[in-house]
């Protein structure tokens, strides 16, 4: 490929922004057609989120607020999961 051509170069980066952008926009349809409840466990956290429990421990660490039910159970609530996230990634 002679990426000193315009119309080369151009759909190079096509190819590429569509190949980034393509995995997103599937994890974004999968996200909205789940129904979300308010108050999450840190297993259900951790599928909403498409990680692990451990990594949800670790952001608990970082200041994920997390509400304390009894001695061994918390829930997280959405907003303040998507809010931690957002801070995450900027």
């Amino acid at each position: 490929m002679n990426l000193f051509n315009h119309d080369a170069l151009s759909d190079y980066i096509t190819k590429q922004i569509a190949n980034t952008i393509l995995p997103l926009q599937q994890r974004i349809i999968e996200l909205e057609q789940k129904q979300v409840p308010e108050y999450m466990s840190k297993k259900e956290v951790a599928d909403y989120l498409g990680c692990t429990t451990s990594t949800i421990d670790s952001y608990v660490k970082c200041g994920l607020p997390k509400i304390k039910v009894s001695s061994r159970k918390s829930l997280f609530l959405r907003a303040d999961v998507d809010s931690f996230m957002i801070i995450k990634r900027a």
